[in-house]
């Protein structure tokens, strides 16, 4: 079967979006959710990424399916980009932080939710698309922590001061505090420092 290209749009939604200055930067070090995706998504595929941190998305782009990332601090505006892609008729996708704590409610606002880590979900997503057999939710699957690919940061077109690094996923301990622990991912995995540094 030939694969269908796709103009894929990535975007970390942000509800102060394009405020990033280099005040607030020092105490933020930027999200790779993006570029995790990006390095995950199989070849072929046209992919453009947004991080709101610089700037709005231009929800009139042309592309053919809308992937957006939130932290919970970030979900009424990750919702009203949504929504404005679905009133085109693009489908959207929702993941990140707020969308596996609340997938019911950004259901509501999505084609698909993907809960949990996009490695293992996201391509098979994408294959669904192309299929025409987009699934509701998607996720679950933990990835284990040598099959992590190098992030995509070729296509994240910013100049940022900070560059973030993922040498783990997960935490051994159980604080009831955390997201971490609601989530289940309480198995600390490592990457190949080959591949960190």
């Amino acid at each position: 079967m030939m694969r269908m290209k796709m103009k894929i749009l990535l975007v970390q939604a942000d509800r102060d979006a394009g405020t990033f200055n280099t005040l607030t930067a020092a105490f933020f070090i930027p999200s790779i959710a993006l570029e995790q995706v990006a390095a995950c998504t199989p070849q072929g595929h046209e992919i453009t990424m947004v991080n709101e941190w610089y700037g709005k998305v231009d929800t009139g782009i042309d592309c053919d399916i809308v992937g957006i990332s939130a932290f919970t601090k970030d979900a009424f505006r990750a919702y009203t980009i949504a929504d404005e892609f679905r009133a085109r008729g693009i489908p959207v996708v929702l993941g990140g932080y707020h969308p596996t704590a609340m997938p019911q409610e950004a259901k509501q606002h999505a084609d698909a939710v993907v809960m949990g880590e996009a490695e293992v979900a996201w391509p098979k997503l994408l294959e669904d698309v192309e299929k025409g057999r987009l699934k509701e939710f998607y996720g679950g699957k933990k990835v284990d922590g040598g099959t992590i690919p190098p992030a995509r940061r070729d296509l994240n077109g910013y100049h940022s001061f900070f560059a973030a690094i993922q040498a783990t996923r997960g935490c051994p301990y159980k604080c009831e505090f955390c997201q971490m622990t609601g989530f289940g991912d309480t198995l600390h995995r490592k990457r190949n420092v080959a591949e960190v540094v």
